[in-house]
């Protein structure tokens, strides 16, 4: 039963990266940016973390956290230096 339910929890690509944008946190519910999912941006005192959590379309979660990072930038103007990849799951 467990390994059925991990199979359905999202995985987060994502990146950690410092930035020069002001605190914030948002969200994007968009399939083109994380499939039946969700996207977010964290920022912290110049600290920021972007992922992509996706329940689909794994095989993709680089071009995902591509288009996240891009909406995002769009958005909020966020500009990523010393970006690091980070991933996991929720077990």
């Amino acid at each position: 039963m467990l390994r059925e339910r991990q199979r359905s929890l999202p995985k987060p690509p994502a990146l950690y990266a410092q930035s020069d944008c002001p605190d914030g946190n948002y969200i994007a519910l968009n399939n083109s940016l994380a499939p039946g999912g969700y996207a977010y941006l964290l920022i912290h005192q110049g600290r920021g973390t972007l992922a992509s959590c996706m329940f689909s379309g794994f095989k993709q979660q680089a071009e995902y956290v591509a288009r996240t990072a891009a909406f995002f930038a769009e958005a909020t103007g966020l500009i990523c230096a010393m970006p690091a990849r980070l991933a996991g799951s929720a077990i």
